[in-house]
Order: structure tokens, then sequence, then C-alpha cells
């Protein structure tokens, strides 16, 4: 298997919702790569980061996702991440406190309704 993770971005329908997916491994060497990819999302519009494929990630890609948060609430657009319950990624987000932080869903579906 390949050690690094993808990401797609999609839009959701007409709307300007963005969806960035990560699929795979993301760690220290990703970063750079993901930073770019949440440069593509405009600022303001709003964001889902969807970690439903994702079989592992570490604190720096955390630490990308925090920075993307902070990016679309400051120019006002809205935040959501989709972390499925009993995955990897939902052990290290509540392990990091980020549930208390940043709006958190289990589901793709419950994101883009909420956001």
């Amino acid at each position: 298997m390949n050690r690094l993770g993808g990401v797609q971005i999609d839009r959701e329908g007409d709307s300007p919702l963005w969806i960035v997916r990560l699929t795979g491994e993301h760690d220290l060497a990703t970063v750079d790569a993901l930073r770019e990819q949440f440069a593509a999302v405009p600022d303001g519009e709003p964001l889902v980061i969807d970690l439903s494929d994702t079989v592992f990630l570490d604190s720096s890609i955390l630490g990308v996702i925090v920075e993307a948060h902070g990016r679309s609430v400051e120019e006002g657009g809205r935040f959501a991440l989709v972390v499925p319950d009993g995955s990897f990624a939902a052990r290290l987000v509540e392990l990091a406190g980020l549930s208390d932080r940043l709006p958190v869903y289990r589901s793709r579906a419950e994101a883009v309704a909420a956001t």
C-alpha cells in the first residue's frame, strides 16, 4: 500500500460548499501538499473536511485542519469535520480535544446538512 494519502476536492452540487476528502495515510510527509489543497478553497466559502476514508493521520495533519478551520471562520465561512465513530481519526480527534473546538459530525450527510 502506498504510504502517502490522497486528497479529493469536490463541490456539493451547485452550492458554494467545498468538500475536501482525505484518503489513506497522512503524516508530516503530506502536510505541504495538504496545505496546497486547502489553499485551493476560496476564503469564506463553506468547507467540509471528510476523514471517513483516512486510515492514519498524525498531529501535523490535525494542525493543518485547525489552520483550515481558523481561516474559514475568520473569513466568515462555515466549517465541518467528518469523523466516523470508531475510526482511527475519531480517536485522535478526541484525544487532541478537537471535538470540543471544531464542529465534528459522524457522517458526510450530517456535515453537509449542518454546513
